[in-house]
């Protein structure tokens, strides 16, 4: 399946800011759906994140004697949660997590809508935006256990800019919310300010 949908990519702006990432309860989690309690530590430590790509419906049938069943479905990219090799401030201390994308080759998933808890304030890191060289230390380590997907590429090189991409989640916005805070002008903009 391909879908070419980008009705805003002639934009200047287009992909500057997403606001279209997710978090979802992941099937592997093993925790029911009832069950699920994001507060608990445990239980957010198997929460998935991603873009959500294109929400659909899907009638599926087993076989031609009955009727089909309607699903809502969600279409997303996943990314992974991502270990670099030396401490990182951010994510050890304030669970500000480091997420890739795999690369070459994007990870997509076809979820059940309903599996989406919320929306996810991610955002592209900026320091190092990908996967730096020899940083894959941390996440051979989680490969053994199963935590990581198997396509996750760093940098060839100094001026190589192959690796995956890295991202931010900013969990402060996710638990609080922006933290910029309109303050009153001490004058209207409409009149000159004169001192006293």
């Amino acid at each position: 399946m391909q879908l070419r949908a980008q009705p805003f990519k002639c934009l200047p702006y287009h992909d500057r800011a997403r606001t279209d990432y997710i978090m979802w309860r992941t099937s592997y989690s093993g925790i029911p759906h009832a069950h699920f309690n994001l507060s608990r530590p445990e239980h957010l430590a198997k929460v998935g994140y991603g873009r959500l790509i294109l929400l659909f419906k899907c009638a599926i049938s087993p076989n031609n004697l009955t009727s089909p069943a309607m699903h809502d479905l969600a279409f997303i990219e996943e990314l992974w949660q991502y270990t670099p090799p030396t401490p990182d401030a951010l994510q050890d201390e304030y669970g500000c997590t480091l997420l890739y994308r795999t690369s070459p080759m994007a990870t997509f998933y076809v979820i059940r809508a309903d599996e989406i808890l919320g929306p996810a304030a991610i955002c592209r890191n900026t320091a190092p935006p990908r996967i730096p060289t020899g940083g894959l230390g941390k996440v051979a380590e989680r490969r053994r256990d199963n935590l990581v997907n198997p396509c996750a590429q760093a940098d060839k090189g100094p001026d190589d800019t192959s690796g995956s991409e890295l991202y931010r989640l900013n969990i402060w916005h996710m638990m609080w919310g922006s933290m910029i805070a309109v303050q009153p002008l001490p004058y209207r903009l409409d009149r000159p300010v004169t001192e006293k």
